[in-house]
């Protein structure tokens, strides 16, 4: 059952993940959204879209998210190799849950910068340095996914996706925290 959820295996990650949903609902107003690390793809039914591109590394996470939403028009999963021959901009780019487990974000968040339409916005959520804590205990008696959280290769500060977009070229029209401290939102755009 893990490989076809992703990494939504622990006792209460469902309901992260469901709250992690409606931040990011609350920013996306349709258009064409690339959800980057869309596991299953399950954004894809919670937030108003014109197309929707889930890529996801998991090929065989991917396969499930493909017959998931096979009944929805204007949707595509891609792996991320498939996705490097995709030529097309997005006016909001989708990262929930899944920064923590790049090795270098800024190459990765560089390459979707360069998929942005004009005044797009790429959305972030990532554990606070607080939830690591508690991430790393609960992951070990079943609360939260241990696969995920043992993936996790950097957590991010505020002022780390402030340097982050000083790097970019990017403005931080958007920073939160939200579920007691634990998680928090970014949202970057050009202009």
């Amino acid at each position: 059952m893990e490989k076809k959820q992703g990494q939504i295996t622990g006792l209460v990650s469902p309901l992260l993940e469901s709250i992690r949903m409606k931040k990011i609902k609350k920013i996306v107003h349709g258009g064409d959204i690339l959800d980057y690390g869309c596991g299953y793809g399950r954004l894809s039914e919670k937030i108003p879209f014109d197309t929707y591109t889930g890529v996801d590394l998991d090929t065989s996470v991917l396969s499930f998210a493909k017959d998931r939403n096979s009944n929805l028009q204007n949707i595509a999963f891609f792996s991320t190799e498939e996705f490097e021959l995709i030529n097309k901009r997005y006016d909001f780019i989708v990262l929930s849950a899944v920064i923590e487990h790049f090795k270098d974000p800024v190459i990765i968040l560089k390459m979707l910068k360069a998929r942005l339409k004009k005044q797009g916005k790429i959305i972030i959520t990532t554990p606070t340095h607080f939830a690591n804590t508690i991430l790393d205990f609960g992951s070990r008696i079943g609360i939260f996914s241990r696969c995920a959280f043992n993936e996790h290769n950097q957590i991010f500060s505020k002022n780390d996706f402030y340097d982050i977009a000083k790097i970019l070229n990017l403005k931080v029209i958007k920073y939160s925290r939200f579920e007691c401290g634990m998680n928090q939102l970014v949202v970057f755009s050009d202009g």
